[in-house]
C-alpha cells in the first residue's frame, strides 16, 4: 500500500485526537464496573461460585486476620450486590485451608457438607451469609474455641 505523506499525516491526527477525545470524556457512571465501587481493604478468595437457575452458592477463604463483623457485612453486600438473582444464595466463609475444597477446573465443586469433620474446627473462625428473596441474613463465630454463634439480621424477617 503506497500511502502519501498527506495521508500519513492525517491518519495519525485522527488517531491522536481520538486518542485524546477518550481520555478528555471518562465513562459515565452507568458504564463503570460496580464491582469497583466496593471498598474492600481485606483479602479473600472465592473458591468456589456456582449457581443455576435457583440457588448460587459462594465458598470464600478469608485473610484470618480480617475477620470481623464489619469486613464480614462488607463482603456479603458486595455479594449481595453482585449477585441479585438468583433469589436464593448462599456465601460461606472459611479462615482455615482445611475446609477449602480443592478447585476442579472441569468439575462442579464439591460441597462442604462432602467434607470430613474437622477436629480443629474450634480453632478457626467461619461464617454463613443467606438470602431467601428479600431476607438477608448470616451467622458467624466471633470468638474462637466457643462454638456458640451470632446472628445479623441484614434485610427482611429472620428465616
Amino acid at each position: 500500500m503506497n500511502l502519501t505523506n498527506k495521508t500519513v499525516n492525517l491518519l495519525f491526527l485522527v488517531i491522536a485526537v481520538g486518542t485524546l477525545a477518550a481520555a478528555a470524556f471518562p465513562q459515565s457512571a452507568s458504564s463503570k464496573n460496580s464491582d469497583c465501587c466496593f471498598d474492600l481493604k481485606f483479602k479473600f478468595i472465592i473458591a468456589s461460585n456456582w449457581a443455576d437457575q435457583d440457588t448460587r452458592e459462594v465458598f470464600v477463604f478469608m485473610d484470618p486476620a480480617a475477620f470481623n463483623d464489619r469486613n464480614l457485612r462488607k463482603l456479603f453486600d458486595y455479594f449481595a450486590t453482585k449477585y441479585k438473582s438468583p433469589d436464593t444464595m448462599s456465601v460461606t466463609v472459611e479462615t482455615s485451608w482445611y475446609r477449602v475444597a480443592v478447585p476442579n477446573i472441569d468439575c462442579e465443586p464439591d460441597v462442604i457438607s462432602g467434607m470430613p469433620d474437622d477436629p480443629e474446627r474450634e480453632k478457626y473462625h467461619w461464617a454463613l451469609y443467606m438470602k431467601r428473596g428479600d431476607n438477608e441474613v448470616y451467622r458467624f463465630n466471633p470468638r474462637l474455641g466457643d462454638r456458640s454463634m451470632e446472628t445479623v439480621l441484614l434485610k427482611g424477617k429472620p428465616f
